[in-house]
């Protein structure tokens, strides 16, 4: 029986909130001095270092830009640069969170044409703590399932086992969620293992952020470098499916473009490359 998921990110994907990153002073950790929208988010754990303004706090490294602290400066004339912290509060505190609930605007448009499609729907987000975020969940799949429907019956926070804020960590974890129903079993340390998960054979992934897109769109040299670190038995399991099986994947990166919005582009996951050079040359 044919069975297809439809799993979406959260931020600019179905939902937007005011939230973004505080700027504190450490002598004073509970008072917000500056707040820097959520886009500035992938520049400054990298990009920025060239600016040489380096903020370290709770165990994390950001880098400013000029403009951000002249921006900061701007407020707090006096404060120097090590007295300087960045918080995700706004995207973890439960009290926060609750109060984010009624300014937030829903991004239904981007499910709205699952309405009669017979699919599940999933979420997975790159936010940590999800029991802080369990009433702005509630009402965004409340509001879903009046639109389209359907239950969502699968929630990921992916970055809730070690508050992990790397783009590209993210990126890798979203794409092993998608596997993981490609395939039928859950990865763990690099590899498959016999943990079973539920298989389909259609999946579709939608988010704002083209690296996690890409990384989606990767899927087939992911499945190949797991493949080899995987014991024999269950290798040789999966491999003998991929003969068989006819795996389909989709990316929606999502536009923000009210008349196109999304990019589209459909993959099949295939039969490994070097299981077939193998194969030929045992002959």
């Amino acid at each position: 029986m044919e069975k297809s998921l439809h799993l979406f990110d959260l931020d600019y994907t179905l939902w937007k909130t005011e939230a973004k990153l505080a700027v504190i002073n450490k002598k004073e950790p509970n008072k917000i001095i500056f707040r820097i929208p959520i886009y500035e988010v992938v520049f400054m754990k990298d990009y920025y270092k060239k600016y040489n303004l380096e903020v370290s706090y709770n165990g994390f490294i950001w880098y400013l830009s000029d403009k951000l602290w002249e921006d900061i400066q701007e407020t707090n004339v006096k404060i120097p640069l090590e007295d300087i912290g960045i918080s995700y509060r706004e995207f973890s505190d439960e009290e926060i969170l609750e109060k984010q609930i009624f300014n937030t605007e829903y991004l239904l448009d981007n499910l709205r044409h699952l309405k009669d499609v017979n699919t599940e729907i999933g979420l997975v987000t790159a936010r940590c703590n999800k029991k802080n975020h369990t009433k702005n969940i509630e009402v965004l799949v409340n509001k879903i399932e009046k639109i389209i429907h359907k239950k969502v019956n699968k929630i990921y926070f992916v970055n809730d086992i070690d508050n992990n804020f790397s783009s590209d960590i993210t990126s890798f974890r979203k794409a092993k969620i998608v596997l993981e129903y490609l395939i039928g079993f859950k990865i763990k340390g690099n590899k498959f293992t016999d943990l079973k998960q539920n298989k389909y054979n259609d999946v579709s992934f939608y988010d704002d952020d083209n690296k996690n897109i890409e990384a989606v769109q990767n899927l087939q040299f992911l499945l190949e470098n797991l493949l080899i670190r995987t014991d024999l038995e269950l290798k040789k399991e999966i491999i003998n499916s991929l003969k068989t099986d006819k795996s389909i994947f989709t990316t929606y990166l999502i536009t923000q473009n009210k008349i196109q919005p999304f990019i589209k582009k459909e993959q099949k996951l295939l039969f490994p490359n070097y299981i077939k050079m193998f194969e030929n040359f045992s002959r």
